[in-house]
């Protein structure tokens, strides 16, 4: 953008490299009195792209490539751009990768560009990305991402399924090894063919013939160029289930193979009744301290080795194994009054401790026991976490409460109504200093918004990447939101030429709030204290804390018109002030003389 001016009295504008979004409508305005505004419109005519699409329908990519998803950001200043993945989870942050994926990274072309690298595309990295920036109002951008491919799948045994004809199952050898074979038709793939195992909860175990599960019993053998075979060692009965093989193709193709594991095992309750598979009913029992308790009594001629007893909450969330605790929740522990009982303990009852837990033995098959724990008379000592929701007035400080019910280390997620990031972990990824995160023990990751207005209310919510993701909404509904408004300065204002003119302006509301001062035209005069008109005879005077005064010197008619003091206040205030510039009375008399004559 640039001024061209070819006489004194033209004042045209420069725009170069022009580009489609550049079409519309141009204002030129001049500050005569009246205000004088001519428009020129810009038609951009044989839109030849000569750069990606922005949030066009598609990218499309082969296997093992480096896609490129483009993102441009039309606005000044800086922003926080962040890509998010289809399940909503954030890939970057401006030009820093905050997922653990080195394959990921953001290339600036220029400064209003924001293109997302993938590097080795794979066919999982297939959807929809969103590119966002936090501008006002903020500006999302989605990119579908096509991932190109052929593959045809084979099972050990010789047969060949193609998607339409395959109907699912699998085997097990005599060594309890789940297997299956992936050929690739390598004339149609682009680099080599990737092979995964997942097992039932969809948890990678191996990756072509490489282990990428923490459990050393698991590997692949590779009898052939073709087979990629499961082995697992020591076979436990939790390893019973479905395991899916899975090869690189578009679309992707799954095969499925069920492992089944025999055993023997006879299970009793605290209570002494004897219960076989055949005549149990399932329920059981909560005692007085609400402990979950249940015995598992092994008949040892038809076990090898010791005996494993895990509690699984109703989620099939690991929590303890024999007498160990597996998650992070310090409430949860085993008792064992006798060599036959495994009791779960479970301290500092909660609303949401409640459902059906399971005690398992490995037995040959797997046995379960479940226990439904019910609590009573639940009184809330913390806010409801993911509930209906939270009330706060204005200008108080309201508590969005989140806690997640997982082990290990997760990112933890804050998003508003519109899905804008608000923070990720403890810390603040939005430009807005009343946002925080404070965290009163290790599961909670609670967001605090202090200094509360009428524009904050809506559905919040919060996300961590757990498996499956975890999604709280909160919902904050603002109340008693009074607008006092005092009158800003009366209908109108009267001024001399040559003299000084004063325009009040008071806002009446607690906090720092930006004030602006608009001329008639709405062309901004004044920012706060600071003036940003071309205009020294502009000034700002605050003769107490609450008022933004605008002072006129040397009044001109040109001044004439009509101002507004707007404060960036929940909800807005403007309050209108006219200014009237009046002839001095010499100038008048002689106006009438000169009309009378």
């Amino acid at each position: 953008i640039s001024i061209e001016r070819p006489s004194m009295n033209e004042w045209n504008l420069h725009i170069r490299d022009i580009r489609p979004s550049d079409q519309g409508v141009y204002r030129c305005q001049a500050n005569t009195f009246p205000v004088q505004t001519k428009e020129v419109t810009l038609t951009v005519e044989n839109q030849a792209v000569t750069e990606p699409p922005m949030g066009g329908t598609s990218v499309k990519a082969t296997r093992s490539s480096t896609a490129v998803l483009p993102c441009r950001v039309e606005a000044a200043g800086n922003h926080r751009v962040i890509w998010l993945n289809n399940a909503t989870t954030p890939l970057t942050l401006n030009d820093r990768r905050i997922i653990d994926d080195q394959r990921i990274s953001i290339e600036r072309p220029s400064v209003n560009e924001w293109n997302l690298h993938i590097r080795d595309i794979r066919p999982s990295d297939q959807g929809v990305y969103r590119c966002q920036a936090n501008t006002f109002p903020v500006q999302t951008k989605e990119v579908t991402l096509t991932v190109e491919s052929n593959l045809k799948v084979h099972f050990l045994h010789g047969e060949e399924y193609d998607d339409a004809d395959y109907t699912g199952g699998g085997y097990v050898d005599d060594n309890e090894n789940a297997s299956a074979v992936a050929e690739g038709v390598q004339d149609d793939v682009v680099g080599e063919i990737e092979v995964i195992w997942l097992n039932n909860a969809t948890t990678p175990l191996t990756l072509n013939d490489r282990r990428i599960i923490d459990d050393q019993r698991i590997s692949v053998e590779r009898p052939s160029m073709n087979e990629w075979n499961l082995q697992i060692r020591d076979i436990r009965p939790s390893d019973q289930g479905v395991y899916r093989c899975q090869a690189n193709t578009f679309p992707v193709q799954t095969k499925e193979v069920t492992l089944t594991v025999e055993s023997n095992l006879k299970v009793h309750f605290l209570h002494g009744e004897e219960y076989d598979d055949a005549d149990y009913t399932g329920g059981g029992y909560v005692d007085d301290n609400e402990n979950a308790s249940a015995v598992a009594e092994g008949v040892q001629d038809d076990v090898v080795g010791e005996i494993e007893v895990i509690w699984l909450n109703n989620a099939t969330t690991p929590l303890t194994l024999n007498d160990m605790r597996i998650i992070d929740d310090q409430r949860i522990s085993i008792e064992r009054p006798s060599m036959n009982e495994w009791n779960l303990h479970i301290r500092d009852i909660r609303p949401s401790d409640q459902g059906v837990y399971r005690c398992q033995a490995n037995t040959f098959p797997v046995q379960t026991k479940e226990v439904n724990l019910t609590v009573e008379n639940q009184a809330v000592t913390e806010p409801p976490m993911g509930g209906t929701s939270v009330k706060a007035t204005r200008s108080s400080t309201a508590v969005l409460p989140c806690r997640v019910e997982a082990a290990g280390n997760h990112r933890v997620i804050w998003l508003n109504n519109a899905t804008t990031p608000l923070t990720l972990n403890d810390r603040r990824i939005i430009n807005d200093q009343r946002i925080s995160i404070e965290r009163p023990s290790v599961n909670e990751w609670n967001l605090h918004i202090s200094d509360i207005r009428p524009s904050d209310q809506g559905v919040y919510r919060c996300q961590a990447n757990t498996f499956p993701v975890q999604t709280k909404e909160v919902t904050l509904t603002v109340e008693n939101q009074t607008v006092t408004e005092p009158p800003m300065g009366g209908t109108s204002v009267k001024a001399t030429r040559s003299s000084t003119a004063v325009l009040p302006c008071r806002v009446e509301a607690a906090g720092n709030h930006r004030v602006i001062w608009l001329n008639n035209a709405t062309t901004p005069l004044t920012l706060n204290d600071m003036r940003i008109i071309d205009d020294q005879r502009i000034s700002i005077e605050r003769p107490s804390v609450n008022e933004w005064n605008l002072h006129i010197s040397d009044i001109r008619p040109s001044d004439q018109g009509v101002y507004r003091c707007q404060a960036n206040t929940s909800p807005v205030q403007t309050k209108e002030v006219t200014l009237i510039v009046e002839k001095r009375g010499r100038e008048r008399g002689r106006y009438r003389r000169r009309n009378q004559w």
